[in-house]
């Protein structure tokens, strides 16, 4: 229900937006290989298009089963109804708590993440804190069947003995639900194992985690 409930609102006013909505397990697979060290620049493109939808994507490093704010940040990209992108740009974690509560039995590991704040040329200076919001819930669980679904035969293509992979998981807001957006790969240091909720019987490992949105949130 929580992958329908945010298809559904990606999706509002037209079923051919179902394509943007909903990134497709190539597209996602071909972004997550990518170095998610940052975007390159905050300015935006030209185009006129009113944007549709954002993805989210980007690098947890996780310590102790803390995110590491040096190290961790994220990256939105704001498209149009059409597929253009209108904005690229990465901000930073200013600060992040661990959540010993799990609010969803899919999660394995949830923090409060607050985001460092744009520049003021940044082409996310009119999406602050309305639509991209500054404090948010990010959390990793086992492959959700959605995420299996989307991804199909990609998801072994993300993987590797190296890399561990789990869904991302977020809340926008306080009184919002937890979403199963995306798709993380971990890069565990040492094989060190987070304390976490062992659902599925696996475990979080600490490492960096580079996530990438499978489902876009609507604009």
């Amino acid at each position: 229900m929580r992958i329908a409930l945010l298809l559904a609102l990606g999706m509002a006013g037209c079923a051919d937006e179902s394509n943007m909505a909903m990134r497709g397990a190539g597209d996602a697979a071909a972004e997550f290989a990518m170095d998610t060290g940052g975007a390159e620049d905050g300015g935006a493109p030209d185009v006129q298009e009113e944007p549709s939808h954002w993805v989210l994507s980007g690098t947890l490093d996780v310590a102790r089963g803390e995110v590491m704010t040096t190290l961790s940040h994220v990256d939105v990209v704001i498209k149009g109804a059409s597929g253009s992108t209108l904005c690229v740009d990465g901000l930073g974690v200013e600060s992040s708590e661990r959540i010993p509560e799990l609010p969803d039995s899919d999660l394995q590991i949830w923090w409060s993440v607050s985001l460092a704040d744009a520049t003021a040329d940044s082409c996310l200076a009119d999406a602050i804190p309305g639509v991209v919001p500054v404090d948010l819930h990010l959390g990793l669980g086992p492959l959700h069947p959605e995420i299996r679904a989307v991804m199909g035969d990609e998801l072994s293509s993300l993987g590797g003995d190296q890399i561990v992979l789990r869904s991302v998981f977020a809340s926008l807001r306080d009184a919002d639900p937890v979403w199963v957006f995306g798709v993380a790969g971990g890069e565990p240091n040492g094989g060190s194992s987070v304390d976490a909720s062992p659902s599925g019987g696996v475990t979080v490992l600490d490492g960096q985690w580079k996530f990438q949105g499978v489902y876009a949130f609507p604009y």
